[in-house]
Order: C-alpha cells, then structure tokens, then sequence
C-alpha cells in the first residue's frame, strides 16, 4: 500500500500526533523525528550531545510520504507507518 502526503497529514491530525520519533541519536540516545505543528510538518534533528544546533527544518508531506513508501524491509515499514498512525 502506497501513502500519500495527504494521508500522512490526516492520520497525523486523526490520531492526533504531535511527534514521531524515527531513530534516536547514536551518541546520546535523543529522539530525531518529526514534529507537526497545525498542518505543517519539521524534522527535528536537535540533540545536546554536540555543539550543532539547527532550527526545524520544514519538509513536505508528499516528500516524507515518499521515502516511507521507499522502505523496503516489509517489518520495518509496518512499524514505522504505525508510529505515524497508520495500519497497513
């Protein structure tokens, strides 16, 4: 099953998801993720572990869509559409 960026948004808003964490940072474990703010979406890629900070950064949902749509390995995928709400 293919997403699209509009899914994306709607189960984000429908399962009201604010964040979702897709891996945590290999130094000091902080989640890196994205965050939705009304019915936009950013890549938070902060943690305290360094002395780079970056502001969020504003991605697009049909791009996000995309590369979930591009995981290949069928448990990963599973799991990772579950973390932004949605059942595949």
């Amino acid at each position: 099953m293919k997403i699209t960026g509009e899914q994306l948004k709607q189960s984000m808003i429908d399962n009201n998801l604010t964040r979702v964490n897709i891996r945590a940072c290999s130094l000091c474990n902080a989640p890196i993720g994205y965050i939705r703010n009304g019915e936009q979406l950013f890549f938070d890629s902060n943690c305290d572990c360094t002395s780079h900070t970056s502001d969020l950064k504003p991605r697009d949902w049909n791009e996000v869509a995309a590369s979930l749509n591009a995981i290949m390995l069928q448990s990963l995928r599973i799991k990772t559409l579950a973390n932004f709400g949605i059942k595949e």
